[in-house]
């Protein structure tokens, strides 16, 4: 056998080891994938059971004195543990890094006018907002916390707190890193083109913002209708900045800023 014949051989082998290695990573990968996606349903469905039934358990778990409070933390604490908690232990328990759900903090957005244009615009939205008699009758989730914050305005703070922690970063973690980024080396073609300007970036934009409407239909229609344009547009900036954290900051200054609004709304007697 002659020396190109050894060459082209050895070649030939490269290859064909280099093509089973591509094949059991993409394997690998979507096994991984799919004990994801329905690891993360089966969390969402508990989820919105649980929340179907939050005041009849928190009469039994917590004293009539408090009013509606008790399903207030009882919805705090399932959106924590089903929908954070839950699901990031088993992304770890699947092999996956911060980086690789989107769990990353880089402040090269907070210099993206684009984020600032995004959230001024949607803060913006919430003076309307206010008089919306089906968004001010269903937020803020406790009816009882209207009253306390207008006695004791310091307890804003620790409702915006819990709000951040507690709903919005798991709400994030799950809709916008989780079922986003592992997608990301499956889609992403060869690195070269940002994975935001590539035409597979809008089938998983498309695709995550169906749980997060389904998510959304307990809430008002005006809510759930508007989370379709936002849906699309938070996975946007998330694969553009790698990163759930612009999102994350939206999001949750909307929600928050919203409460506030109505509480000051009540207080006021507007």
């Amino acid at each position: 056998m002659s020396d190109k014949q050894k060459s082209d051989n050895g070649k030939d082998k490269l290859l064909s080891a280099a093509q089973a290695l591509k094949r059991d990573f993409f394997s690998l990968a979507a096994g991984k994938l799919t004990i994801i996606v329905l690891f993360s349903i089966t969390s969402m469905v508990f989820y919105l059971y649980f929340n179907m039934h939050t005041k009849n358990i928190a009469a039994l778990l917590f004293p009539s004195a408090l009013g509606d409070l008790g399903a207030y933390i009882l919805r705090f604490v399932s959106s924590f543990t089903l929908l954070g908690l839950i699901p990031f232990v088993a992304t770890k328990l699947l092999g996956y890094s911060n980086h690789d759900i989107g769990l990353v903090f880089d402040a090269a957005f907070l210099k993206s006018k684009i984020f600032w244009i995004t959230t001024l615009a949607f803060l913006l939205t919430n003076l309307v907002n206010i008089f919306n008699n089906e968004l001010v009758a269903y937020y803020p989730f406790s009816k009882t916390l209207i009253s306390l914050v207008i006695q004791e305005p310091w307890l804003i703070g620790l409702h915006a707190l819990a709000y951040f922690l507690l709903y919005y970063l798991p709400w994030e973690l799950l809709f916008r890193g989780i079922l986003v980024f592992p997608f990301l080396k499956l889609l992403d073609s060869d690195g070269k083109v940002p994975i935001y300007k590539q035409a597979s970036f809008y089938l998983v934009a498309s695709l995550q913002t169906i749980p997060t409407v389904l998510m959304h239909l307990p809430h008002p229609m005006i809510e759930t209708l508007a989370t379709i344009p936002f849906g699309f547009l938070a996975a946007w900036l998330v694969l553009r900045f790698r990163s759930i954290a612009p999102v994350l900051i939206i999001h949750a200054s909307v929600g928050i800023s919203l409460d506030i609004g109505i509480i000051v709304k009540h207080a006021l007697q507007l």
